[in-house]
């Protein structure tokens, strides 16, 4: 083998290495990105939406409310505060015409335990402590008795089915302030009547 073929393969395998070294960059790059812009931590902690049916009501009676995500039963744990900055509900049908409004609920203390919506009628308020509507700057501290509500009212007479709700975040400097959408699917359908 003469000295040509050996450094030109050496040029070659310099450039293999190099090469597949970029791809690897380039691969971590992506990934990074993604995982910065999307964020799951109120999906991990999703309760499904209500994951339910209403029975039937007139319209001026449809609304309910639906615990969508958080973990009130780990008091104590790691504490996070998260800064909403919009969401988005999605319907599979929308014929009631869903108003939905997201708020965060301090969860109430019953001598049985906490007081958790799942899906239900009447004031917020008796199952909760506090209740603060999301809005763009807002803050909910995960760790701690908050979690998030969706109130849905129906706005005409039809059904509607609540299918997931986007909710765009950013968390804390420890996870790098990840920024983005986390979509929190479930299932919750109202009818309303005439």
């Amino acid at each position: 083998m003469s000295y040509r073929a050996v450094w030109s393969d050496a040029r070659v395998t310099k450039r293999m290495i190099f090469g597949a070294l970029a791809v690897f960059v380039l691969a971590a790059l992506g990934w990074g990105a993604w995982w910065w812009t999307h964020p799951t931590l109120l999906s991990d902690a999703s309760m499904g939406l209500g994951s339910g049916s209403a029975p039937p009501k007139p319209v001026a009676e449809a609304v309910h409310h639906v615990g969508v995500a958080g973990d009130p039963w780990k008091v104590g744990g790691h504490r996070e505060t998260i800064t909403f900055h919009g969401y988005q509900p999605r319907f599979s049908t929308d014929g009631a015409g869903l108003k939905v409004v997201l708020s965060v609920c301090v969860a109430r203390m019953e001598k049985s335990g906490l007081d958790v919506v799942g899906f239900v009628g009447g004031d917020l308020h008796e199952h909760c402590t506090e209740v603060r509507p999301v809005k763009d700057g807002s803050t909910m501290e995960i760790g701690t008795r908050e979690y998030l509500v969706a109130t849905v009212t129906a706005t005409r007479a039809g059904k509607s089915t609540l299918t997931a709700i986007s909710v765009d975040y950013s968390r804390s400097g420890r996870h790098l302030w990840q920024h983005g959408e986390d979509v929190i699917e479930g299932g919750c359908t109202v009818t309303a009547t005439d």
